[in-house]
């Protein structure tokens, strides 16, 4: 829009990077702020720090907007798939918080925000609960329907989550063990375990 704003939040992705070059390009669009998100509680030693926060860059387009603190302390939700039953996802949860965070200084009530590479829905829903319209979009199937799920648009009972998703993660399980040399036998012990 005339008056918006951009925040790539996974900044290490190819995808990224080809926007960051076209949005330089732009007369539009301008760089402003690098922010840093701290998703961690606790660092075990200093050769795990690089996992525990990333970038957040910010692009927008006419006014700057607030200035904002540049250190974001808001820890990864790691509980929010098993609350649907999804055993063994690969990813953890964005907390509502950092969304929240970002969406009450940089949009007003009934603004869009549009996430497009969305995940289990942590911006949609912040969105929703800060009384904005919210464009979700994803490629996976599986955390569409968290995401669905967590916004409230479709009823499910957890077991039948649990019958519509295990045989993926059991695949991707799989796929991880062959990857790490595992036997397969060993990583479907791990997976029985979490059941």
């Amino acid at each position: 829009t005339d008056n918006g704003h951009i925040f790539i939040i996974y900044p290490n992705h190819y995808g990224v990077f080809e926007f960051m070059h076209e949005a330089l390009k732009s007369q539009k669009i301008k760089f402003t702020r690098s922010l840093i998100w701290n998703f961690s509680t606790t660092v075990s030693d200093r050769s795990e720090s690089w996992n525990d926060f990333s970038h957040i860059l910010h692009f927008y387009n006419g006014e700057i907007g607030p200035d904002i603190t540049r250190n974001l302390e808001y820890p990864m939700e790691h509980d929010i798939v098993k609350r649907y039953g999804y055993f063994g996802h690969p990813y953890d949860s964005m907390p509502v918080d950092l969304p929240k965070y970002l969406i009450t200084n940089f949009t007003k009530e009934n603004d869009v925000v549009a996430d497009l590479l969305a995940g289990t829905g942590s911006v949609a829903l912040a969105a929703k609960e800060l009384n904005r319209k919210y464009i979700y979009n994803d490629l996976s199937d599986n955390q569409t329907l968290i995401a669905k799920l967590r916004l409230g648009e479709i009823t499910m009972y957890r077991p039948t989550v649990i019958d519509m998703m295990s045989t993926t993660v059991e695949n991707f399980n799989r796929g991880l063990a062959l990857q790490s040399n595992m036997p397969l036998d060993q990583i479907d012990q791990m997976i029985k375990q979490q059941k």
